[in-house]
């Protein structure tokens, strides 16, 4: 019997968002690395590991590696030294928050809640830090949104990312996983030449590939213009 693993499409389209090359990773999760570093050399400590990192338990995410990737950078950078057995260990929680746009209370957008729990040799709680990601590409990158804003931004647009992660559907042409209904981008997932199809479960596609097999994705632009992509396998 040969195992299969499956894959989680997700498709987040922002044409602003697009034009922007940098990762957006880095300079979402810079104050906490900031205060991370600042706990540890408060306490004359210049060591740690990245222990566990976890996301939202009722939606599937697979940013995990990306996320440590970034903070294990950013926490070097920090002169933390990042060691298998140190002194204290940092674990990590993500989840998604529907907030109140600052400048008018009545807008609603996605969030990310992150919060970080100190942990020394013996797993007993040292301290916790709490901290809100809010800028749009990090938050996709970070909970895999699938949507597309039709180069729309405002109140209802805004509304409309939210309610599609909460209560997520899923938008197929043929075997290309779409952004959104009737949108113009998507993705294919290729094996062999041929496509994927994929499967809806529970509002969220997936694509079902035997383990140790080469694949391509194939990424689908309609529109008239370029765009841009940025493309991430397990965050």
């Amino acid at each position: 019997m040969r195992r299969k693993f499956c894959f989680l499409l997700v498709c987040a389209l922002s044409v602003v968002g697009m034009a922007r090359a940098a990762d957006p990773l880095p300079t979402a999760l810079a104050k906490p690395a900031d205060d991370c570093a600042k706990w540890l050399k408060g306490r004359k400590l210049t060591a740690a590991c990245i222990g566990t990192i976890t996301g939202p338990q009722t939606y599937p995410t697979s940013s995990g590696p990306g996320l440590r990737g970034t903070l294990s950078a950013l926490l070097t950078d920090r002169g933390i030294e990042l060691r298998e057995r140190p002194p204290v260990a940092l674990k990590f929680e993500y989840k998604p928050k529907e907030i109140a746009d600052r400048a008018d209370p009545k807008r609603k957008r996605l969030a990310v809640s992150l919060r970080v729990v100190f942990v020394d040799a013996r797993e007993a709680e040292l301290a916790d830090i709490d901290w809100r990601i809010e800028e749009e590409q990090a938050v996709a990158m970070i909970l895999g949104t699938t949507y597309d804003r039709v180069n729309r931004f405002d109140a209802p647009a805004d509304s409309a990312v939210a309610v599609q992660f909460f209560e997520p559907k899923s938008y197929f042409d043929g075997a290309v996983v779409l952004a959104g209904d009737k949108s113009l981008f998507g993705l294919e997932v290729r094996l062999n030449g041929k496509a994927v199809p994929p499967e809806d479960r529970d509002g969220l596609a997936y694509a079902v590939v035997p383990r140790n097999q080469e694949y391509t994705v194939r990424l689908v632009n309609r529109s008239d213009r370029e765009t841009a992509v940025r493309l991430t396998i397990d965050g």
